[in-house]
């Protein structure tokens, strides 16, 4: 994993720098301990808490606990770092003449073009043209490629470095040129106002930051808010349909299944009778096939009068069952759910608003403010030629009362005049 892998697992999502103090949540998401301390102090007032990464919430302040193995890995990363930014600036320059050991160079001469340590300097030219400089690895970028002689001027129209020869030389000629301590000066004028103002950038960034973290704070609160609210409201709809519904099953418990049993009973005493009924024909049929006139004409009970009467009577009768009303049933069940729909927005408790006043103050001649102040006509009147700094032109008059937030709304009767 490379230097920005590793630095990219080691950000703190909060601050986006590396973690200072690593602190773990219970949901395993890791912070730095000052971040999540500010994080869950905004937290206090909305009774639960939140994980900023992932928003798994707690009903308590999470108890925070240092995460050691990720403090050492990020303490060891910062060191890395920080000591990669050093050897970046202070790169080391070593004597060019000291061939057989390694030894650090105190001084650089621009015209040998060579780095000298405190020996070799003692030894060096003392000419005014050997300039001695701070030690410095690329000598070669401090003189002229064309005339091989030390940078000294600045040309402000080629945005060059050049020499003494440059500077009368026909290229630059006519050119503003200036010294390069001269140069260098305004350019840190100009680099302080650009530094201003990215410090001013920055803090306007920090504002904003701020400030969306407010509104994240502010809608994580909302979301908490409806979401218990819907849960309510869909509990509340879901305990009235389940009791409806015990309430429906044992109304058809009672009304169908009373039925049923009678159907049954009335089913078993049929059964009954269509077994007598069997035996009897069975007599009969035995009668058709005797032969003895005597027998036959013996045979009184088939003979009877009311035998018919007897075997058959009530036999059809309570055949009719009445069923229960299903059209009346359903029609219930669609008055029920009917409702609970038109109850449906007493389950809404919106908060209300106080009453909103007009500023008659800044209601412009053509509009007329009631007495309670809650009420605005629009009036045939010319525009007054002495209206206020705070009063409109035409047709507008100003609330009284700030609104910050929420949803607000007024009610608007539009008629033509008459």
């Amino acid at each position: 994993m490379n230097s920005s892998d590793l630095r990219s697992e080691l950000k703190c999502s909060i601050c986006l720098e590396v973690y200072k103090d690593p602190t773990t949540l219970g949901c395993g998401h890791n912070f730095c301990q000052i971040c999540i301390k500010r994080m869950l102090d905004r937290q206090e007032s909305q009774g639960y808490y939140s994980c900023p990464q992932c928003r798994s919430t707690f009903r308590t302040r999470p108890t925070l606990q240092k995460n050691v193995t990720l403090a050492n890995i990020a303490e060891s990363f910062q060191a890395k770092l920080s000591s990669s930014n050093s050897g970046l600036q202070k790169a080391r320059v070593l004597c060019t003449y000291c061939l057989h050991a390694t030894v650090n160079a105190v001084k650089s001469c621009l015209h040998c073009e060579v780095s000298l340590c405190e020996d070799h300097l003692k030894l060096h030219s003392k000419w005014t043209e050997h300039t001695l400089t701070e030690p410095c690895a690329s000598l070669g970028t401090r003189k002229c490629p064309v005339h091989k002689k030390l940078l000294e001027y600045y040309c402000t129209v080629d945005a060059a470095c050049i020499c003494a020869s440059c500077k009368h030389s026909a290229h630059h000629r006519g050119h503003q040129v200036q010294t390069l301590h001269e140069a260098s000066r305004e350019k840190k004028d100009r680099l302080k106002n650009t530094h201003t103002q990215l410090i001013a950038n920055r803090q306007e960034m920090e504002r904003d930051i701020n400030q969306l973290l407010e509104i994240e704070e502010k809608m994580n609160n909302t979301v908490a808010n409806v979401s218990g609210r819907t849960t309510s409201l869909y509990q509340c709809i879901k305990d009235q349909i389940t009791a409806y519904q015990l309430r429906t099953s044992r109304d058809i418990d009672e009304k169908w299944g009373k039925s049923l049993q009678n159907v049954a009973y009335r089913i078993e005493q049929l059964e009954g009778r269509k077994v007598e009924l069997s035996g009897e024909i069975s007599h009969l049929e035995e009668l058709f096939h005797t032969t003895d006139p005597l027998t036959v004409l013996q045979e009184e009970q088939s003979d009877r009068k009311n035998f018919l009467e007897t075997r058959m009577g009530g036999l059809r009768s309570g055949i009719n069952f009445k069923m229960p009303d299903e059209a009346m049933f359903f029609l219930k069940l669609r008055k029920f759910f009917c409702d609970v729909l038109h109850d449906l927005p007493s389950l809404f408790e919106f908060p209300r608003m106080a009453d909103v006043g007009l500023d008659t103050a800044t209601a412009s001649a053509n509009v007329s403010v009631s007495c309670d102040v809650t009420i605005a006509h629009g009036i045939q009147a010319e525009p007054s030629a002495s209206a206020t700094g705070d009063q409109f032109e035409s047709h507008q008059v100003m609330s009284g009362v700030g609104l910050c937030g929420g949803r607000q709304y007024w009610e608007v009767e539009l008629s033509r005049y008459q």
